[in-house]
């Protein structure tokens, strides 16, 4: 008789300074993905804090995960970046009072494990989201129209469900 395997719900996160993506996979499944804004123009870091927790208070107490996975810090100018830090820092204090595991993982890792015909990059990882996913096919083409430098910015939600694959597939090696 074979041990039935404990489901993995997984909230991706990737954050920014004034909007976060976020995604629940339901073991592979994407069931859910949303780009919140979080900071409004001129805003106490504070507050954007408290609407940062309000909209993951939300989606938890929604969609009920058991683990959450979020994008790291990595590059220079966003390791830099003081309310990035911040926000990261309150992630990690907020999933220790949820007593909910949280794993971190570098883009760049993630992007690797994505890419491996192509160039590791974030139009490319965003392409095959968009192919595992149709339904984001659409929102990659728009996304892939726009100049280098806006795209960054549209492409959150593929790099929250890349992270969340990432993670579902290392859980799934360590055998969760």
């Amino acid at each position: 008789m074979t041990k039935k395997e404990k489901p993995i719900k997984i909230l991706s996160i990737k954050p920014g300074t004034k909007h976060v993506a976020l995604a629940i996979l339901d073991n592979q499944d994407l069931v859910y993905w949303v780009i919140i804004k979080i900071r409004f123009s001129v805003m106490e870091d504070s507050q954007v804090v408290k609407n940062l927790k309000y909209s993951l208070n939300k989606v938890i107490n929604f969609w009920k995960p058991n683990i959450i996975a979020v994008e790291d810090v990595f590059y220079t100018q966003s390791k830099k970046n003081q309310l990035l830090n911040f926000l990261i820092k309150n992630i990690k204090k907020f999933c220790k009072e949820r007593k909910i595991k949280v794993y971190f993982y570098s883009p760049l890792l993630v992007r690797k494990y994505f890419c491996k015909k192509e160039k590791v990059n974030k139009i490319n990882t965003a392409k095959i989201i968009a192919d595992l996913y149709p339904w984001l096919s659409e929102k990659y083409k728009r996304e892939k129209k726009k100049r280098w430098y806006q795209l960054k910015f549209g492409l959150r939600i593929f790099d929250a469900i890349a992270v969340g694959l990432f993670c579902h597939h290392q859980l799934k090696k360590k055998k969760y």
